[in-house]
Parts: C-alpha cells; sequence; structure tokens
C-alpha cells in the first residue's frame, strides 16, 4: 500500500466505521506541495455524534430559565449556545477529554472552551423537576420552555444534539473510548493527521462527571472557530458548513463581569420567514427550511413561587400576547403544579 493521505484515509476509515457506522472525511488539506501528501487536516462528518431519533420519533427537551432571559428569547425568537468559559462547570471539555482517554496541552483545552458553544436542557417526559426550579429556574421564580425535536435535526447544519453520558460504565463512553484507542494508536503509526479532527473535542462536549446526573441533559454544540479581535471565522470550512450560525458570533460581559460569547439559533420558522421575505429562489428558501437549525416551542411553564402574584399575572399576559405574536398560536401556556 502506498504511504499517501488517501491510501492512510481509506485505512483509518475502515477501522473508525466499527465505532461510527456512518464515519466519512468531508474535507482533507495538506500543507504540504507534494504530489502524494503524507499528513492531511481532515474533516469528518461529525453528524456521527448526534441522538439516534427514529423517523417518526420526537424528543421533548426542557430549558429552566428566569423571566428576563425568557422575554429575550420570546421577543428575538433566539436561544444563545454559550462558549464553555460561561457554563456552570469550569472543568468543561477537559473532564471530557480525560473521561473518553484523549490527553493533550492545556493551552490547547484552553482553546476549545472558547471554541465550543452549548445550549442546555434537559430530558422531558411530561413532568417538570423540582431541583431544576431551584438550581436553574430562579428558584421556581423563572420559567421553563418544552422544545420538541424531530428527525429533521440530522440535516442541521453545523450544530449537533445528544444526550450527556455522566457514568464511566455507559456504553456509549466505552465505544468513544476505544475509538480514542484505535485512534492514538493509528496516529503514533500512520502519522497521518496534522492536528486533532475536530470529531474527538466535540465528543467530550458529551461527556459530564456522575455529580451532574441529576440533570439528565440534552445539550446542543456548536464548534466555531474565530478571531477574538475582529470576531470572523478562522475556518472557510466552518463558514460553508453553518453559514448562519457564524453570523450571529457575538460577545458580552455576564454578571459577573466575564467576557463570554455565544451563537444564536432560531426557534420559529417565522424568523426565516421574515429573512427570507424578499427570496425568490425555491431552492433556497427549501433549503432554509430543510438544512438550517431552529427548535420547535411546544409548551411554556412558569415557575409554582409566580402562581398568585402580580410578576406572574405580568408575565402571562406578556405570553399570552407576544408568543402568538412571535413565535405560534400553538404554544401552551401553565403554571407548574409544585
Amino acid at each position: 500500500m502506498k504511504d499517501t493521505v488517501d491510501d492512510k484515509l481509506k485505512l483509518y476509515l475502515e477501522g473508525a466505521k466499527i465505532f461510527f457506522r456512518d464515519i466519512k472525511d468531508v474535507s482533507r488539506f495538506s500543507l504540504y506541495s507534494t504530489d502524494e501528501p503524507k499528513m492531511a487536516e481532515v474533516t469528518f462528518n461529525n453528524k456521527v455524534v448526534d441522538y439516534n431519533l427514529e423517523p417518526e420519533q420526537k424528543l421533548d427537551i426542557i430549558h429552566y430559565t428566569n423571566i428576563n432571559s425568557f422575554c429575550n428569547i420570546i421577543n428575538s425568537q433566539l436561544i444563545r449556545l454559550y462558549d464553555c468559559n460561561n457554563l456552570n462547570d469550569s472543568k468543561e471539555i477537559e473532564l471530557g477529554l480525560k473521561k473518553i482517554g484523549f490527553q493533550t496541552e492545556k493551552k490547547w483545552i484552553e482553546d476549545l472552551k472558547k471554541f465550543h458553544f452549548i445550549f442546555s436542557a434537559s430530558e422531558y417526559n411530561g413532568n417538570d423537576d423540582f431541583n431544576m426550579w431551584r438550581l436553574y429556574g430562579d428558584n421556581g421564580f423563572g420559567v421553563a420552555l418544552i422544545f420538541e425535536i424531530d428527525e429533521n435535526f440530522k440535516k442541521w447544519k453545523g450544530i449537533h444534539l445528544s444526550k450527556v453520558s455522566y457514568s464511566d460504565e455507559d456504553e456509549n463512553v466505552k465505544l468513544i473510548r476505544d475509538f480514542i484507542k484505535f485512534h492514538n494508536e493509528f496516529q503514533e503509526k500512520n502519522k497521518l493527521f496534522i492536528k486533532v479532527p475536530s470529531l474527538i473535542p466535540l465528543l467530550s462536549a458529551f461527556q459530564k462527571s456522575d455529580i451532574w446526573s441529576i440533570e439528565k441533559e440534552f445539550r446542543l454544540v456548536a464548534t466555531c472557530e474565530y478571531n477574538k479581535y475582529q470576531l470572523n471565522v478562522k475556518s472557510p470550512l466552518f463558514e460553508s458548513i453553518n453559514p448562519f450560525l457564524s453570523r450571529t458570533l457575538n460577545q458580552n460581559v455576564n454578571i459577573y463581569g466575564k467576557l463570554v460569547s455565544y451563537l444564536e439559533m432560531p426557534i420559529t420558522e417565522k424568523f426565516f420567514e421574515e429573512k427570507l421575505m424578499k427570496e425568490n429562489n425555491k431552492d433556497i428558501i427549501k433549503n432554509v427550511y430543510e438544512n438550517y437549525p431552529r427548535l420547535k416551542l411546544k409548551k411554556v411553564i412558569f415557575g409554582h413561587n409566580l402562581k398568585d402574584t402580580i410578576k406572574g399575572e405580568s408575565l402571562m399576559e406578556f405570553s399570552l400576547n407576544m408568543i402568538p405574536l412571535k413565535i405560534s398560536k400553538d404554544v401552551n401556556l401553565e403554571f407548574s403544579k409544585f
């Protein structure tokens, strides 16, 4: 066998398909000008990490937040995915990589935390959770939003949805560890990759310590490498994978005085309808509706401590006015039964 990128990559994919059946390369780039380069920067179809949603199956997730954030979400028709420096676990990504058995430099981990963006929710099976109200729903004075996700999310470009793994004994964690072992051994022997494929840190973004298992978390995760001075994306490939998300990259200062970056994602088709009002090309419109990520808001639950209060009444009035106008007339409103 020739010792070229094509030959090495073919061999790598044969081994990797044991762990991820649908894995394939979507781009490869070599820094060397030789006719037959031996190393390359390879990007895979990272959608292989996504949750396995069967045809016709739907998934409901619940996101707890405060009143101010809720009103901003409804008015803007957008949710925010924050970088890993703005999450409750300061060891995000770092512990995930350790858990799956991948070692790298601390500086590189800091970049990964800066370039990975996350929206957190919990699995919803018809009941809200008292502990989650206490932790993330402003102690019952906040709001919970239930989103419905169907199999169309498999077409979403540049964004991933999956369940967080907590236990080291989780079958998914064991599978990923075996894949990382395969990757490390292959790279040591064949020296194919110029840099670590983005698939690996993405896998780590869905790993957390079991102390967080009460959250039963589902995550939306996007990757966006950007220039911190100009806030533009570094990689043309990322721009081609998801031009919508990369253009929503912004920064602000949080309540603790820390600079955080975020991406924004629509929660309604009305958002796209407004953006496409002047678009006449039916193929472009069809592409936007099929491939760009958005969540469907299904229900809003107001915290139990808002019952029979002026604040609760004002929040209900806001929701009755704004949700049909901005989102949909089909969103259910109710107070928590706690």
